[in-house]
């Protein structure tokens, strides 16, 4: 788990308080919605305080009643916090001060997909608040969300990294093993299996991935 730096903000790692954030403004916002709900409830079966805060697209935040979903949500279940009894919406400044304010003070679970929530962008916003959270902190969200500037890294620390190439100004990255597997370069890891030739059809290939992570 990850801490703010102030002492007192440091007690919250050992505090019984949880808030799971799911949604969030991505592509991945729904697949966020299923595992950040799914969290919660293991969560709150384990004995734990837990608090769901809901991002929805616009990037407005919802505090959510348990209620609101019984098992696995739908895609869209929540494209209407309101009419489910959640709170909100909050501007994200207005939703992390509150969370601040807790008594005691909670630890954030990001279930957030994609930009935003793993890039660490959201990382940032809680190391601002002094927020403890789950997860890796800041820099290695941001270089691990990065998939060429992460490979980079770790080949130049030694690592065996499998061959790869990632077409200039086109945010893909191939993996060549047994055939090739393209995904956004910045994103989560959609993507998909392509034969041997799909470097000779980049073009059209690259495309189809596009609208598929969109």
């Amino acid at each position: 788990m990850t801490s703010g730096n102030s002492s007192d903000r440091a007690s919250g790692a050992h505090s019984e308080s949880v808030v799971v954030m799911l949604g969030g403004p991505s592509a991945e916002h729904d697949g966020s919605v299923v595992s950040g709900w799914a969290i919660a409830d293991a969560l709150a079966d384990a004995g734990l305080s837990v608090e769901r805060v809901y991002i929805d697209l616009l990037n407005g935040w919802w505090s959510m009643p348990a209620t609101a979903a019984a098992g696995r949500p739908r895609p869209g279940a929540f494209d209407d916090p309101r009419s489910l009894g959640a709170e909100g919406p909050r501007t994200p400044a207005q939703a992390l001060e509150r969370i601040a304010g807790g008594k005691p003070l909670p630890v954030v679970f990001p279930a957030l997909h994609g930009p935003f929530g793993e890039d660490g962008t959201i990382q940032a916003l809680f190391e601002a608040y002094d927020l403890p959270y789950a997860g890796a902190g800041v820099a290695a969200s941001a270089v691990g969300m990065d998939k060429a500037l992460y490979k980079r890294l770790v080949r130049g620390l030694g690592l065996q990294v499998v061959d790869w190439t990632a077409p200039d100004g086109h945010g893909f990255v191939g993996v060549q093993a047994n055939g090739q597997w393209a995904t956004p370069s910045s994103s989560g890891a959609r993507g998909f299996w392509c034969r041997p030739w799909c470097r000779r059809n980049w073009r059209p290939r690259r495309r189809a991935a596009g609208r598929r992570a969109g």
